[in-house]
């Protein structure tokens, strides 16, 4: 993705550094909701981030227990659901 903006900066140095800089900032937004904040409370919902950004495997996330598996599973359907809700929206 920063390959992308950097190559679209058409001589605008500073517009593909804000672009550059924008990404960056939101990754680490994502990454922050996924990995800041561990508690017990919200272990599924970060579960369920880990698995949507591929860092947990599928052998891994098999050595969880029916019930983490089934809430990872359903939390997943329903954010899938509501992307493609939110895509069709435009």
């Amino acid at each position: 993705m920063i390959s992308g903006t950097v190559s679209d900066r058409d001589g605008d140095y500073h517009g593909c550094f804000l672009g550059v800089f924008a990404l960056v900032n939101e990754r680490n937004q994502e990454l922050a909701r996924t990995f800041d904040n561990l508690r017990r409370a919200n272990a599924i919902l970060l579960l369920a981030g880990m698995m949507e950004r591929c860092l947990v495997s599928g052998e891994e996330f098999s050595h969880f227990g029916p019930e983490t598996r089934d809430a990872v599973d359903a939390i997943l359907r329903i954010r899938a659901a509501a992307f493609q809700i939110k895509g069709t929206e435009k």
